[in-house]
């Protein structure tokens, strides 16, 4: 069972406070090398989440859109982005 505390655990919440205090850069340079992938899912796409928007600050959008438009695919009910079911 997955628990709350671990290594990967405090390397993402890492990279949301370098965000939230404004230092995109390191979010940059750590987030990408974090493998979130035996996290559950919801963790993986925060952290997705949160390197698309490191990207978006630095007016990067074409690495922010990709890292969205994968973490879509990966969880569209996870993503906050309406499916096509949702719109039509």
């Amino acid at each position: 069972m997955w628990t709350a505390f671990g290594l990967t655990n405090v390397a993402i919440h890492r990279i949301s406070t370098a965000m939230e205090f404004g230092d995109v850069q390191i979010a940059l340079d750590r987030g990408p090398r974090v493998d979130s992938s035996a996290l559950p899912l919801e963790r993986r796409v925060r952290h997705s989440l949160e390197i698309a928007r490191a990207h978006s600050a630095q007016n990067r959008m074409d690495e922010a859109l990709a890292l969205v438009l994968d973490t879509e695919e990966l969880a569209p009910s996870k993503s906050g982005t309406p499916s096509s079911s949702d719109i039509w």
